[in-house]
């Protein structure tokens, strides 16, 4: 085999490895944002509807960016609905609202509990 051929091979492939990743999130980002969610902000993140027109649209579009990139998994038995993964996307960007900064971008995956999840004191006590 040619070594200009297989280097142009592995050339190609490196950069369609790096240019699908980010052709999924613009085309995730241009899909409409679901009228289900919208009612999930209005029932889950009482600010949402006093937010002005363009800050709504910055914060759905962010939310859009952060369930495309993340992997949200249930603990103990829990089943991941729309209603948790975007409840929980909206409060994790309306902090990012007017910042320049990426969505998390070192998270990866978030793990969800039915209940508030507490420490022992016992396992305090013997971590240090």
């Amino acid at each position: 085999m040619n070594p200009w051929f297989f280097l142009a091979l592995v050339i190609a492939g490196i950069a369609i490895a790096l240019w699908i990743p980010q052709w999924r999130l613009r085309r995730a980002l241009a899909a409409p944002f679901p009228p289900e969610w919208e009612d999930i902000l209005k029932r889950n993140l009482g600010v949402y509807r006093r937010l002005p027109p363009a800050l709504r649209e910055r914060l759905q579009t962010l939310i859009k960016q952060f369930l495309h990139e993340k992997h949200f998994t249930g603990c103990d038995g829990l089943e991941i609905t729309d209603e948790i993964r975007v409840s929980i996307a909206a409060s994790a960007c309306l902090l990012l609202l007017n910042r320049d900064v990426g969505v998390y971008p070192k998270l990866k995956y978030i793990l969800v509990y039915p209940a508030a999840f507490r420490v022992s004191r016992e396992a305090i006590d013997e971590t240090g």
